[in-house]
């Protein structure tokens, strides 16, 4: 089939290489003059394994990159929306993109196209887009296909989601879009516009929920002295329950579960109906931040914020991305992290080879930038692995306290010849990890 994929993001490049890779003809259009060139030539503005290689390969042969709206595009069966929806001051989504993406792929690709929505959206975005075309005397097929792609996987989840959504209202327009996907075993739920709308918020919502819940009893299990991870381990065990998402750690982030959830939590109340589950996850995820804090007071053995001798207490945070190897610090647990311990008075440090230039850019020159772990052990009074494994149980530092996401510490410290001006970290009174044969990971996820 003929396609045309609106936006050059994330979502979009996954979408138009996804289906470039099984042989469908791909137009993918970016306003972004200069992002469409670089797309061009294979560059992607993100990390993601594997996509840029495969972009490259698809170039001139059955996807064409467009820097803005061709005049017109021919024979086109499906035109995708998957541009960018942020989250305005209340929580819902902003969806003037999607409406300026489905005015300029009408004017494109022709009055009876067939519109796809892959954006995250308000319930009921489909239904404006289609009144609009109505009004505009342009009818024709609105359909909701959302993405549950996750960053490093993005190409991997394309071809093998545990389930697909369309919804619309149009039957042959929706039999045409499950043909599109012929070439997966996945099952599609078949369903009307504003339920697959609902799905795809519900479900960044629910997945933000497991990982708030598996914090509150980390923190529980951890200030009775029990371990964390065997009990949510035994939970998880549970068929009911099931592992996924019950890692403790620093919290969620990302681009996609802290806007969704404060998106449905705004569509609750556009609704009228109480969510306080939902509140609840966002007030643990922030208690996340506020507890790392503290207990980074504690072990630099200093009152939080002051200064000892002239000099504050050295924190570095290794690992700023949302998740382990990413370079995105979107909503990141880990830079809001960063931002606490500079507001109370602490001297920052980030180690994070792969997200250093994203964090460059936030916050410059108020935090240090560190590349060797050894020498950050050294020099830095506390150190916060917020992506910690098994191997940092054993751990011995010369100087710096570590600690994992739940403020757990790691390893032993040996002290070496520490500069006689510096703040002697105070150990007792603090609750050691307890060394497991499972890695340490956080629930910092997407």
């Amino acid at each position: 089939m003929k396609l045309v994929v609106a936006g050059g993001g994330y979502v979009g490049l996954a979408t138009a290489v996804g289906f470039g890779r099984h042989g469908h003809q791909v137009e993918l259009v970016e306003i972004d003059s200069e992002r469409a060139e670089r797309l061009r030539r294979g560059e992607l503005p993100f990390h993601e394994p594997s996509l840029g290689e495969d972009l490259a390969r698809l170039s001139g042969q059955n996807l064409t990159v467009h820097a803005g709206y061709p005049d017109a595009f021919e024979d086109v069966d499906f035109a995708f929306v998957c541009v960018d929806t942020y989250p305005a001051a209340d929580g819902h989504l902003d969806s003037s993109r999607v409406m300026a993406a489905a005015d300029s792929l009408i004017d494109s690709c022709g009055p009876e196209v067939a519109l796809v929505l892959r954006s995250t959206v308000n319930p009921g975005t489909a239904t404006m887009v289609r009144e609009h075309r109505a009004e505009r005397g342009v009818p024709g097929a609105v359909l909701v296909n959302p993405e549950f792609l996750r960053e490093g996987t993005a190409l991997w989840d394309f071809d093998h989601p545990s389930r697909r959504v369309a919804g619309g209202s149009d039957a042959a327009a929706l039999a045409k879009l499950t043909e599109l996907y012929s070439f997966s075993e996945a099952p599609i739920v078949s369903t009307d516009a504003t339920t697959a709308e609902v799905i795809k918020m519900a479900a960044n919502a629910a997945l933000a929920v497991r990982v708030s819940m598996a914090n509150e009893i980390a923190h529980i299990a951890d200030a009775a002295g029990a371990s964390p991870e065997a009990v949510l381990a035994a939970i998880g065990g549970d068929p009911r329950i099931g592992p996924d998402f019950l890692q403790p750690g620093i919290g969620f982030g990302g681009s996609c579960l802290p806007k969704d959830l404060s998106a449905f939590r705004a569509a609750a109340r556009r609704v009228g109906v109480p969510a306080p589950v939902f509140a609840g996850t966002e007030s643990t995820n922030d208690f996340a931040i506020d507890r790392l804090v503290e207990r980074t007071a504690e072990l630099s053995g200093v009152v939080r914020g002051a200064e000892w001798n002239g000099a504050k207490a050295r924190v570095c945070v290794v690992g700023v991305g949302f998740k382990p190897g990413s370079d995105s610090i979107r909503s990141s647990q880990s830079m809001r992290l960063v931002h606490a311990l500079l507001e109370n008075g602490f001297h920052v440090g980030i180690l994070d080879d792969a997200a250093e230039a994203n964090a460059r850019a936030e916050v410059g020159d108020r935090v240090a930038y560190e590349r060797d772990f050894d020498h950050m052990l050294g020099s830095y009074d506390v150190a916060i692995t917020v992506f910690p494994t098994a191997e940092l149980a054993n751990l011995s530092s010369p100087r710096a306290r570590v600690i994992d996401g739940l403020g757990r510490q790691l390893g032993t410290v040996v002290p070496a010849d520490a500069a006689p001006d510096a703040p002697q970290p105070a150990s007792e009174g603090v609750p050691s990890a307890a060394a497991t044969e499972a890695p340490l990971s956080s629930s910092v996820r997407e």
